[in-house]
């Protein structure tokens, strides 16, 4: 799976899966990361969908 990893205003982001029009916004919970959005984008990216994970800000 294609993984895109950079910073948004310094906030660390993985962009998961294949550039399409459709895309998932993975929040994750209290003491994750932005990692954890690649279990979703192994069931979301074969339908056609990207991935985006986000760390909190000071929270990665």
């Amino acid at each position: 799976m294609r993984e895109k990893y950079f910073k948004i205003n310094e906030v660390p982001a993985v962009l998961l899966g294949e550039q399409s029009d459709k895309l998932f916004m993975f929040v994750h919970g209290q003491g994750g990361n932005k990692d954890e959005a690649k279990a979703f984008a192994d069931v979301a990216c074969p339908l056609g969908w990207q991935v985006l994970g986000v760390d909190l800000p000071e929270h990665g």
